[in-house]
């Protein structure tokens, strides 16, 4: 298939549903030990994983930080996607804009008053939890209209019964 642009593997996904029910946090928590069980368990600090896994970001300064390396893959959690929209959309805040380019993977300069931070072929995912009704109250019709909110996977769970006592995982007791 032809397409106009380089299509890469990333994704933007929001798992959304009623509070405790369709485990959102326990679908992220599986993935998680997936990413773990790839990643070097060097005890040298100079060693950087190759999936960094950052929980919520504030700016898009801190961001770009997290992605300052070429081949440097970056899942950003955000366990309720209304806290990183309310980031967003704080004065001066250029997150949402930021995210909604780097999804393309493509370089990426931001110019701030005191330093240029770049971000070269950032490769960098988004898992984010929240309910519905908090979906609907949070996305504004800029978001969707800017393409910021086209750039996501919703994945709507329905509730399930309560597991009081889950199976174990394979090699835990």
């Amino acid at each position: 298939m032809h397409y106009a642009n380089p299509i890469f593997p990333n994704f933007y996904a929001v798992l959304a549903g009623t509070s405790g029910l369709p485990r959102k946090t326990t679908s992220w928590s599986r993935s998680r030990d997936l990413v773990d069980a790839t990643q070097d368990t060097s005890e040298d600090p100079t060693v950087r994983p190759p999936v960094q896994i950052i929980h919520g970001m504030g700016s898009a300064e801190g961001l770009l930080d997290a992605l300052d390396g070429r081949g440097r893959v970056v899942v950003m959690v955000a366990d309720e996607f209304r806290t990183l929209l309310a980031k967003g959309k704080q004065e001066g805040s250029i997150l949402v804009p930021c995210l909604t380019e780097l999804f393309s993977c493509r370089d990426y300069r931001l110019q701030t008053r005191q330093k240029t931070v770049w971000a070269v072929e950032p490769f960098m995912s988004i898992v984010a939890n929240t309910t519905v009704s908090w979906l609907e109250q949070s996305l504004a019709e800029s978001d969707v209209l800017g393409g910021f909110a086209g750039r996501f996977l919703y994945i709507i769970g329905d509730p399930k019964q309560p597991l009081p006592y889950p199976q174990a995982r394979q090699g835990e007791v």
